[in-house]
Parts: structure tokens; sequence; C-alpha cells
């Protein structure tokens, strides 16, 4: 099914809602977890349909908590989320102030 354009766009926004959700629940693991299954689904390419601040806002979150564990967590998961939003102003942000920490 991930292979049809419509079911793949809906399991990457549900992996991305359940990302901020369980961000929101405190769960840091299990928001990692709805990440690393939305980057084996994109692999690299956000599909058109995606809204890219979405996707920012998930990963921004998370790098957020992440930085608790440490600063060099909370870049990477910026990084990925660079990878599918580049221009994103939120993630941008975040890691200016995380680099100069």
């Amino acid at each position: 099914l991930l292979e049809l354009g419509r079911w793949r766009n809906l399991v990457v926004q549900l992996y991305i809602y359940e990302a901020v959700k369980a961000v929101n629940e405190k769960r840091l693991r299990s928001a990692e977890g709805h990440l690393n299954s939305l980057e084996n689904i994109l692999q690299g390419q956000l599909p058109e349909t995606i809204d890219e601040d979405a996707v920012a806002l998930a990963y921004s979150k998370v790098a957020h908590y992440a930085y608790r564990r440490s600063t060099q967590d909370a870049l990477d998961w910026i990084e990925q989320g660079l990878r599918y939003s580049p221009k994103s102003t939120l993630l941008l942000g975040l890691k200016d102030f995380y680099k100069n920490r």
C-alpha cells in the first residue's frame, strides 16, 4: 500500500501527527520512533502534498526534548528535519540556538 501515493501520504501525515502527540505527552522515545518510521518511508524526499511546516514542527519538538540529553542529539534531529524543510525558520533558528549553547 505504501507504493500508492495516497496511502503513503496518509501514513506520513499519521506519523507526523503521532510524533507531535507523543512529544506533547512527554513520550520522547515514542516520538523518536515515529520520526524514524517517517524517515524510512520518505527516504529523504517529502511529497508535495505534505506540509513542510508540519514536518518542521515534529522535528523541532523532538529536537527540543532530545536537547535535554545532549546538544548533539538535538542537532541531529534538526538536520534530519532540514532535509524535508530546508527553509524552515523554526529549525534554522533552533539550530543556531543549540550551536551557540
